[in-house]
């Protein structure tokens, strides 16, 4: 189920699998990866997972994720949603390579793949839980009203990563 491409690029060639058929969904991952790879964001986002702080990367992706969130909300160009989204997508290119880095630092070879695993079923399950975990707040007070629960879950989870550092 979905679809499969190689996308070949200046900087090689990517092998993608979506998990989504149709062909507008290959035209979508092709014009995201074109923007990716013209704003250059993800090898600068790598490269700064390995040099500075993880933690205050992620902490700070999360930050810049609720302000984008809250502003997307408070919007109403179009326009300004789309640089907003940008600018989210950004945020996102950080934490993941903060987060794989802290991930395999603290986690031994032989247990990666239990350690990978988790954070995908979470994932894929918050996927399949959320959109009735959105809908029936949205069918209660109105639709406004679950799109304030995504920039507050950013928010504490950098407070959350704030903290001391456990070693």
């Amino acid at each position: 189920d979905g679809a499969e491409f190689t996308a070949v690029h200046p900087r090689g060639e990517t092998r993608v699998h979506l998990r989504l058929p149709g062909r507008f969904n290959v035209y979508n991952a092709l014009a995201a990866l074109t923007v990716g790879l013209a704003c250059g964001v993800d090898p600068v986002a790598g490269a700064a997972a390995d040099r500075v702080s993880r933690k205050a990367l992620m902490v700070a992706s999360n930050l810049l994720s609720a302000l984008c969130l809250l502003a997307i909300i408070a919007t109403h160009q179009l326009w300004q949603i789309y640089a907003l989204l940008a600018l989210l997508g950004a945020s996102e290119a950080f934490f993941s390579p903060a987060e794989s880095g802290m991930l395999r630092d603290a986690v031994p070879d032989g247990r990666m793949a239990g350690a990978v695993a988790v954070p995908t079923i979470l994932a894929q399950g918050s996927q399949i839980v959320g959109p009735g975990l959105g809908g029936a707040p949205a069918a209660l007070p109105g639709v406004v009203a679950p799109f304030y629960a995504d920039p507050y879950s950013s928010a504490a989870a950098a407070a959350a990563g704030v903290g001391p550092r456990h070693a």
